[in-house]
């Protein structure tokens, strides 16, 4: 729970570089209901799962390729 609390906390700063804003109560909402309202909301859900693939790449290959990042 700690882990993706972090997590979903860096989706969200990191999304707000590019002008994409949410707040926290909307993203939690929308994990626990399973609903991605609004682009922004998407936008940061689907950042949080790239960081999570990334980590998984990781743990299985112990690095990541180009073509990974991309």
């Amino acid at each position: 729970m700690l882990i993706n609390a972090v997590v979903l906390q860096e989706a969200k700063d990191s999304s707000e570089i590019e002008n994409i804003i949410t707040t926290q109560d909307e993203l939690y909402k929308a994990l626990a209901t399973q609903t991605k309202n609004g682009t922004q909301v998407k936008e940061v859900i689907n950042y949080r799962k790239a960081i999570f693939l990334g980590h998984d790449l990781l743990k299985k290959q112990e690095f990541l390729k180009l073509r990974d990042i991309e």
